[in-house]
């Protein structure tokens, strides 16, 4: 089982020199606390949850289940799918 959340952290600068808020998306594994995947993202979309969770699959494989929040990102159709 993994486990995931989003994160607002700190303001970074953009390609245009924008300072703009950073989100940190990350999944563990539950049993050994290992980092699967986390990255830093200028938004929390669906499409940057499901580029992290890529990643994850890629080095990891795919976990049986997946531990996460209501929040809006988690709990739409095309995530519920994957």
């Amino acid at each position: 089982m993994w486990q995931s959340d989003i994160m607002s952290s700190f303001y970074l600068p953009d390609k245009n020199n924008q300072q703009r808020l950073a989100y940190l998306i990350g999944f563990l594994d539950d049993h050994s606390r290992r980092l699967t995947h986390g990255q830093f993202y200028f938004d929390a979309t669906l499409t940057r949850l499901e580029n992290c969770l890529r990643k994850a699959v890629i080095k990891f494989g795919a976990p049986d289940t997946l531990y996460i929040d209501n929040g809006k990102v988690y709990i739409s159709d095309n995530f519920k799918l994957i």
